[in-house]
C-alpha cells in the first residue's frame, strides 16, 4: 500500500460520508471523485469500509449512468440516513412528563 494512494483513497471516503454538509453536495465532490479516482485508488478503496459502494459510485460517474450532481439512492452513504438531515423536528414536551 503506498500511503498517498491510501490518503487519496481515505480523503474520497470523507468526503463521500460527509457530501451531505459539504456546500455544493455531490455535485461538488463529484468532480473530485472523477478527477482523483485512477485504478489505484480505486482497488484501495475496496480495502476501505465503505469503500466498494463508493467505488460503484466512482464508476457510474466515469461511465455516464449516473449525473455529475446526482448519487443513485442504492449508493448513499448510510444507507441514505443522512440526506435531509437539515430539516428541523419539532417536539413538543409537556412539564406533566417530568
Amino acid at each position: 500500500m503506498s500511503q498517498p494512494i491510501h490518503s487519496t483513497a481515505q480523503r474520497l471516503l470523507n468526503l463521500y460520508r460527509q457530501a451531505h454538509v459539504i456546500v455544493g453536495g455531490w455535485a461538488a465532490v463529484n468532480d473530485v471523485f472523477v478527477k482523483e479516482a485512477d485504478e489505484s485508488v480505486l482497488t484501495e478503496l475496496k480495502t476501505l469500509p465503505c469503500g466498494e459502494t463508493l467505488v460503484k459510485h466512482i464508476l457510474n460517474l466515469k461511465n455516464g449512468k449516473t449525473p455529475m450532481d446526482s448519487i443513485e439512492t442504492d449508493l448513499l452513504p448510510y444507507g441514505g440516513l443522512m440526506q435531509g438531515s437539515n430539516t428541523i423536528c419539532s417536539i413538543t414536551i409537556s412539564t406533566a412528563k417530568f
